[in-house]
């Protein structure tokens, strides 16, 4: 945020932020049409900033001329600017919260040049909907690189709240008004008029009557979460047994209606989820979709979904598909604790260019898209990804390795049997997890024997704070997993390929996999179902060696991490 917004805030700290930022912005609005000469003389800005000969006047001179600051005055030559510019019908000037003193400091302070925080950084879209995918703006420029469009082609970005992609784009831009149209009016009609944009709202049109015409360049962020879908303007014209498949909705709307290009955001579910089967397979025998792009793991905003980029191109001639990854340090970087996405020119190179990069990049042709009954989930087209010390050649299902199945939620009894429950928080980072957790008494019998467990059972929390992995050590206690984790028992060969699935669960491609069966916005879960349909390695003997002996490895690292830190505490508390 700019130094000036920073000033404004600790001085009225009382006054809403933002209140306060759209009065600075239409003092700056204020000052730019008062060039304008077919404005009349006295409703031109008179501020200590003067537009004729902009030059700072006397401050002693402002001060005796007090009507600037005259709260009342100020508000009915906005009223009468009205007719000037629709900017100030638009905007809502309350006196009731608007001080003497904040305007005092609002037209000293305001110039032609005034750094204020870009408008659309500031807002982002309607901030109580917490599930509306808000645009990060490095996904903005690569979107809007890779559409490619000529200086005269108009942009429709339809189903897409906040302005993240004007900053890229200098081309004429059509939005459709969402469900907040006169805050969202404003926000056009401000930009357009401080940031030299060309940005028109259309009116809003339900699913049946959209696209009487195709638009030749479409740019889309569809809103994501079941809350987002029932607060949709065209929830009313879909079945409400399908609302899970609004953004499905939104989807095919857009590619049908593409003359040329268009540049889709859509949740990796829809790569692979049997619901979408049927919108896949018709995208890829249309011959519309060019390339799908596999964007970085909490990179947009409140979604901690992963997300993917689909490029729709129906200008293309080949039947292939690109399908690109930018899941990895190369295109990622953190600045603070954000993530941000790097090298966006190396990607467009990659796109434009068709470049097959191992682990990176691959070319599909249509038979590969068949052969996989029209998946779209990357791990099944490339031939090679490297994780550590996994290669993934041949994969198999977690259902084939292991049995899997849900805990439960047990009852804490005031008489009964003596047990561990153990939840996410108790595992261990490296190594084995013994005994430990929260003491409990049940009664249940039968129920403690089928959830107790064993050696070599690996635990995976599956409910909240998704990822977490603990493999269980020799123990003596009876202990059972909360309802928060799943148990995994390998089926064979227990030691080795419990060791080696631990390891992979670990790894950044397992903990990718993990991610990518998560369910839900408020609180994410996997399902006992989705666990048994995650592909795994299929560990060879070499594997399985190598796995047990980097396992080992940790061990002994994470004992010496433990003597280091009990050092620590020793000097820290020296002489206390």
């Amino acid at each position: 945020m700019s130094s000036i917004a920073v000033y404004f805030q600790k001085t009225f700290p009382k006054i809403d932020s933002l209140f306060i930022l759209k009065l600075l912005y239409m003092i700056q609005a204020w000052i730019k049409i008062s060039s304008n000469n077919d404005i009349d003389d006295d409703l031109k800005y008179c501020g200590e900033y003067n537009v004729e000969n902009s030059i700072n006047m006397d401050k002693l001179r402002l001060l005796e001329n007090i009507e600037t600051y005259d709260i009342a005055l100020v508000k009915e030559k906005f009223e009468r600017l009205a007719k000037y510019h629709k900017l100030f019908a638009l905007y809502r000037f309350d006196e009731t919260k608007i001080t003497k003193e904040l305007l005092l400091h609002s037209v000293r302070m305001i110039e032609p040049t005034t750094k204020l925080p870009k408008i659309h950084t500031i807002f982002r879209g309607n901030d109580s909907k917490r599930n509306e995918v808000r645009l990060e703006y490095e996904i903005a420029e690569l979107s809007i690189k890779l559409l490619d469009m000529p200086e005269d082609s108009i942009l429709f970005v339809p189903y897409t709240e906040g302005f993240g992609y004007v900053d890229y784009i200098n081309n004429k831009i059509s939005i459709e008004e969402n469900r907040n149209v006169n805050e969202q009016e404003f926000l056009v009609e401000l930009i357009n008029l401080l940031e030299n944009k060309m940005i028109t709202l259309e009116p809003y049109i339900p699913f049946r009557d959209k696209f009487k015409s195709p638009y030749e360049y479409i740019l889309s962020f569809p809103p994501q979460g079941q809350q987002s879908y029932r607060e949709s303007n065209h929830l009313k014209y879909i079945n409400n047994s399908r609302i899970n498949l609004l953004d499905g909705y939104y989807f095919n709307d857009i590619v049908q209606n593409t003359e040329k290009k268009a540049v889709i955001m859509m949740s990796v579910k829809f790569a692979y989820r049997q619901s979408y089967h049927l919108m896949r397979k018709q995208l890829i025998q249309s011959n519309s979709l060019e390339a799908i792009i596999q964007l970085p793991p909490k990179l947009h905003g409140v979604t901690n979904s992963e997300m993917m980029l689909y490029v729709i191109n129906k200008e293309k001639t080949s039947s292939n598909i690109q399908f690109i990854n930018l899941v990895g340090e190369q295109f990622e970087k953190k600045l603070g604790r954000r993530k941000h996405l790097a090298n966006i020119e190396d990607i467009i190179d990659i796109y434009k260019k068709k470049q097959e990069i191992e682990g990176v990049s691959i070319i599909a042709t249509y038979k590969m898209l068949e052969e996989n009954n029209f998946s779209l989930v990357l791990s099944k087209y490339f031939s090679k990804i490297e994780t550590n010390s996994i290669v993934k050649k041949n994969k198999i299902f977690l259902e084939d390795f292991a049995t899997i199945k849900k805990s439960q939620s047990f009852i804490d009894n005031e008489i009964g049997n003596l047990v561990y429950e153990i939840s996410p928080s108790h595992f261990n980072k490296n190594g084995f997890t013994k005994e430990c957790g929260k003491e409990i008494k049940l009664e249940a019998i039968e129920k403690i024997a089928n959830y107790q467990l064993e050696q070599f059972d690996i635990l995976v929390s599956s409910k909240g704070s998704i990822g977490k992995v603990a493999i269980i050590g020799d123990i003596k206690q009876t202990i059972i997993g909360s309802q928060a984790v799943h148990i995994i028992r390998v089926k064979k060969n227990k030691k080795y390929h419990a060791i080696a699935l631990y390891m992979f669960l670990k790894s950044k491609n397992g903990q990718s996999a993990l991610q990518q069966l998560t369910n839900g916005r408020v609180m994410p879960i996997i399902s006992t179902a989705q666990f048994n349909k995650m592909e795994i390695p299929n560990f060879s003997d070499k594997q399985l060696i190598e796995l047990v002996d980097n396992f080992n490895k940790q061990i002994e690292l994470q004992k010496e991490i433990n003597q280091v830190e009990q050092q620590i505490d020793k000097i820290n508390n020296i002489n206390l």
